[in-house]
């Protein structure tokens, strides 16, 4: 999935987990490449920086944990997820229902900032863990994404359903979700020359990175260099 945000473009992948401060604005622009559910919480704060709806103890603790987390984008693990469906199962009409959100509430507050504090990796093979970094260190240079299969002694199609399986997305579009993430940033830092930016960031001409750059994040990148601060 790709958010939009006041830094730039996010693209979000299985677990991941991003924080949107008050104030700021994001949005996805409907731009999803797989089959998706994403889960969204809005939390109120009051003026002394404490979350509304909680013990006031709790509340102050929350805020503040939020407030200052340093990190907007990371890999959350599936317990965030486990937390969200808790509160998903809650009845309405049952008696306790307010404490049992609020407990949710905080074990998910609390599963976050455990996940921002310490980073975790998400669960990949070797094989898979080396080919992804390789796709992102390289992500502008011209390479055949098949051929990384020989890094791994596995079949052209082997590495693909491995890599599909363990990452979610096939090679070739984690490669283009990278290239399209580096132009976007490109272009925020004040890249005028789009055709230049194309050829920097990877892409064969100006049209395929044009065609590429809408698909994933819903705006062309002559409307993203205009408004980068605005969403689809």
């Amino acid at each position: 999935m790709v958010f939009h945000t006041e830094r730039g473009v996010e693209f979000l992948s299985a677990n991941d987990a991003l924080i949107a401060m008050p104030g700021e604005r994001h949005g996805n622009g409907y731009c999803t490449h797989a089959r998706t559910v994403a889960c969204m919480l809005m939390l109120g704060f009051e003026k002394d920086g404490s979350l509304t709806g909680l013990e006031p103890e709790s509340a102050r603790i929350l805020g503040r944990g939020i407030r200052t987390m340093k990190r907007r984008r990371f890999y959350a693990g599936p317990r965030v997820l486990e937390c969200f469906n808790r509160i998903r199962r809650i009845d309405r009409g049952d008696p306790y229902a307010v404490l049992r959100y609020r407990m949710c509430i905080t074990d998910m507050l609390i599963a976050l900032f455990d996940a921002e504090a310490s980073p975790q990796q998400r669960p990949l093979s070797r094989e898979i863990r080396l080919s992804s970094s390789y796709i992102e260190k390289h992500a502008c240079e011209r390479f055949d994404v098949d051929a990384l299969s020989a890094r791994t002694n596995l079949t052209p199609s082997g590495f693909r359903h491995r890599f599909l399986r363990e990452t979610g997305m096939a090679p070739k579009e984690y490669l283009m979700r990278e290239r399209v993430r580096i132009a976007a940033e490109r272009i925020r830092r004040g890249g005028s020359d789009l055709t230049s930016v194309a050829y920097a960031s990877g892409f064969s001409s100006s049209q395929y990175f044009t065609r590429i750059f809408k698909r994933y994040t819903g705006q062309s990148p002559r409307d993203y260099q205009s408004s980068p601060g605005t969403f689809a």
